[in-house]
């Protein structure tokens, strides 16, 4: 960018000889400036976020590591302890997995094998109380897991339509499914199912 003024100093640099030219290469140089730099923003958004203090967060963990809990023992350290092994509850460590809870459920009846292959919650006959948006959010879940299994053999079998694909993996799901699930029938109603033993 160039110094309003300093064009008649370019025109005087290609007219003369060389210690004229010299000098006024010297002058000009003064003339030409940088284009003006304009920061913005020191940060991005992103770093923004990411510089914010956790304090809250650190205090949560650092509580939760100071929680009073009972240590995890085997049967053989309880009873190298002297104490009874076989009267101790087994308690798991951390929330049960989902398929887990969808057996117990299935049993339980709060939860159906509908015919097009997807869960549905069955209030009318289940037989324990529960959380409807917990249960809500697991059959969300699963329900979308489905689904996509589905949509990924569609398209490893190109002309199978949705229906099929559907109908043909609920046959194998059925097999593996827990002794006593609530399952519904061809007819629309709903059963328990059978295991042979």
């Amino acid at each position: 960018m160039m110094v309003p003024g300093c064009a008649s100093l370019v025109r005087l640099r290609a007219a003369a000889g060389p210690a004229v030219l010299w000098l006024a290469s010297v002058v000009t140089g003064a003339c030409i400036r940088p284009p003006p730099v304009i920061i913005a923003d020191r940060h991005t958004v992103l770093e923004q976020q990411a510089s914010v203090p956790f304090d809250q967060l650190q205090q949560d963990l650092q509580r939760a590591g100071l929680s009073p809990a009972p240590v995890p023992l085997t049967r053989g350290q309880v009873e190298a302890a002297g104490g009874e092994a076989g009267a101790l509850p087994l308690q798991p460590e951390g929330p049960e997995p989902d398929d887990v809870q969808l057996d117990r459920l299935l049993v339980r009846r709060c939860v159906g094998e509908a015919l097009d292959g997807t869960l549905v919650q069955t209030p009318q006959t289940c037989t324990t109380p529960l959380d409807p948006q917990r249960v809500g959010s697991l059959l969300e879940r699963t329900n979308r897991n489905r689904w996509q299994v589905w949509h990924f053999l569609q398209q490893q079998r190109p002309g199978t339509s949705l229906q099929e694909v559907r109908k043909a993996w609920r046959q194998v799901h059925l097999e593996g499914l827990v002794c006593g699930a609530q399952v519904q029938g061809s007819d629309g109603r709903w059963g328990v199912r059978e295991c042979a033993r």
